[in-house]
């Protein structure tokens, strides 16, 4: 009777140890399965997570893109910031708008000419009118810039004018020249605009315009040539097949539509110099508008944008 006592204590020890086993074998799987869950479920939220960021951050790249620039009058510092966006961002090719110096003396214009080698990026420089002064025309620019009128890249089709010697006609054969390449122009770059914003500080500062009466009156017959170049090349435009016409000059930006070709925008582009001049005097171009430049992307579904990148 002992003994099968004994037995029966032994089973039920067995049996309660063997519960105790199964019990915690039981919980173990129970946490590992939760945990698994819990972790699954964590790598589906970050995984949810990572392709919303891809999404929200992989925008379209653009076919083409463009950096545009004008108004730098030898401010080095804004080279350097542009280069180290190009260096991040890179681009198909730089456009200059004129204005590269204040006067345009030969030493200027080569000091110029090396802040945009500096770039380390191919680009197309037009004069400004500072640039015309110190030798009364293009003489000093054309000795250290070359002129390139037509720039074809990936199908696309961009014409430069320049119109940057102010109140003065464009050469006849020159002009004509132009109104050829403007039929298949995808883009026209100026060196001054041919219009401007309703509304804005510049609204009478465009080609052909003028505040002096007494210029008016003593260059009458060139104003009258000048401005009629103005609306020729404006209508000619419009019946092609170009989208943007962007130009410089103003040292503050704009953007408008063309209230008769209604696809047709104009970009005036925002300054670089660390200073706008008038005669003695001297202005921040902050005090204007923060310094700035242009980015214009070309997208394979042909969507054209132009972007403002401010430089501080």
């Amino acid at each position: 009777m002992q003994i099968n006592e004994l037995e029966f204590i032994m089973k039920i020890k067995f049996l309660l140890i063997f519960s105790i086993i199964l019990f915690i074998i039981s919980i173990s799987t129970y946490f590992r399965n939760s945990l698994n869950v819990i972790t699954y479920n964590r790598q589906q939220i970050k995984t949810s997570q990572l392709e919303l960021d891809q999404n929200i951050l992989e925008e379209p790249k653009p076919m083409v893109r463009i950096l545009i620039m004008a108004d730098t009058h030898l401010n080095s510092n804004a080279f350097q910031k542009i280069k180290n966006y190009i260096n991040i961002n890179p681009v198909d090719f730089v456009v200059h708008l004129g204005d590269h110096t204040d006067y345009g003396e030969i030493d200027k214009l080569k000091k110029a000419q090396m802040l945009l080698e500096s770039l380390e990026v191919s680009y197309v420089a037009l004069p400004g009118d500072r640039d015309l002064g110190a030798s009364g025309g293009k003489k000093n620019f054309s000795k250290v810039f070359k002129y390139i009128e037509v720039l074809e890249h990936k199908d696309l089709n961009f014409l430069f004018i320049d119109n940057s010697a102010n109140f003065t006609p464009i050469n006849v054969e020159d002009f004509q020249n132009y109104m050829e390449k403007i039929k298949s122009a995808d883009v026209v770059f100026l060196s001054q605009p041919i219009k401007t914003k309703k509304g804005s500080i510049f609204e009478e500062k465009y080609m052909g315009s003028i505040e002096d009466k007494n210029f008016i009156q003593n260059h009458e017959k060139e104003l009258l040539i000048y401005k009629e170049q103005r609306d020729t090349l404006l209508q000619e435009i419009r019946n092609s097949k170009t989208k943007y016409v962007i130009a410089g000059d103003h040292h503050k930006s704009s953007n408008f539509n063309d209230e008769v070709k209604n696809d047709l925008k104009f970009h005036i582009l925002g300054g670089l110099s660390e200073y706008i001049s008038f005669g003695s005097t001297a202005l921040d171009q902050n005090a204007l508008q923060s310094r700035r430049f242009s980015l214009l992307d070309f997208y394979e579904n042909k969507r054209i944008e132009i972007k403002e990148i401010l430089l501080e």
